[in-house]
């Protein structure tokens, strides 16, 4: 899934961790930027849909965080539509400019069989966008005239099978360069960031940016799971200045956040655990 080619990066300014992990991954994870299918429903019937005017100028401004703060990728992927590869050009124009692959992947397209969910071939996205774009995984199947699977317990599934990938990639590339520390960027759209994240309660809006961390980075003795640290939520909390986003008012949605962060408390102490019985065996 990953090139290994380029040089791995130093953590971003703000960057914490509580030193139980050797070796961290930040993965920056962005919805598409608005596509005209966002604001007309009859353009949900058209294949393939493109970024409005607005969606042009989400990106730039997405783009512009990512150059202010300085944030080196080390790796991008990316759903195969041209509207997340519009988007990712630009979010992430830094890191292609320097040469880091736009990496085209199926999985991350979206979840519903709408036409606009359809892609093109890989001979018209590279006539388009030429060599920033890896199609090699793309190209691999039929995948442009094929509807993605919009079965609940297919996404979940492709959701699961997308976090084990990323990690075993992102670790063997670890591995390989020696790396510390490395940073990823993920393109892709609402209903599957949803399934990638896990996190159900507050969806993605467009061009929207969230960091997240793989907690058991180099453990693979159970499935992979993203995890937003407490700062990285707060500073979007901030930047949306949307207390009640974070604050859902329905019984439902308040018992679902719940629930979530307990599961995700209890796969952090697991970790920790797990992570503290490697060092005792290690020392043995």
């Amino acid at each position: 899934m990953f090139p290994a080619s380029n040089a791995p990066s130093n953590p971003p300014p703000g960057w914490r961790w509580d030193g139980k992990a050797p070796r961290t991954a930040g993965i920056y994870v962005v919805r598409h930027a608005q596509a005209s299918h966002n604001v007309s429903g009859r353009a949900a019937f058209r294949r393939d849909t493109h970024l409005t005017t607005t969606g042009l100028q989400q990106s730039k401004d997405t783009g512009k965080m990512f150059y202010d703060s300085k944030i080196r990728l080390d790796h991008i992927i990316c759903s195969p539509l041209t509207r997340t590869i519009q988007t990712c050009s630009m979010v992430f124009n830094t890191a292609v400019a320097r040469g880091v692959p736009i990496v085209l992947v199926p999985d991350l397209r979206e979840t519903s069989d709408y036409p606009c969910n359809y892609g093109r071939s890989l001979k018209a996205l590279d006539g388009e966008f030429g060599s920033m774009i890896d199609g090699t995984e793309y190209a691999s199947g039929g995948w442009h005239d094929e509807a993605p699977p919009s079965d609940p317990a297919e996404m979940k599934e492709r959701g699961r099978r997308l976090r084990n990938e990323i990690r075993k990639n992102l670790a063997a590339y670890m591995e390989k360069v020696g790396a510390r520390h490395v940073n990823i960027g993920i393109v892709s759209h609402a209903n599957m960031l949803r399934e990638l994240t896990g996190d159900y309660i507050q969806p993605f809006y467009n061009a929207e940016n969230r960091l997240y961390e793989i907690p058991n980075l180099f453990d693979d003795r159970y499935d992979a799971y993203f995890q937003e640290p407490d700062y990285a939520m707060e500073q979007r909390r901030l930047a949306r200045n949307d207390k009640e986003a974070f604050q859902p008012k329905d019984p439902k949605q308040q018992a679902a956040q719940v629930r979530y962060h307990q599961s995700m408390a209890t796969r952090k102490k697991e970790t920790d655990l797990l992570n503290a019985q490697l060092a005792q065996n290690t020392k043995k």
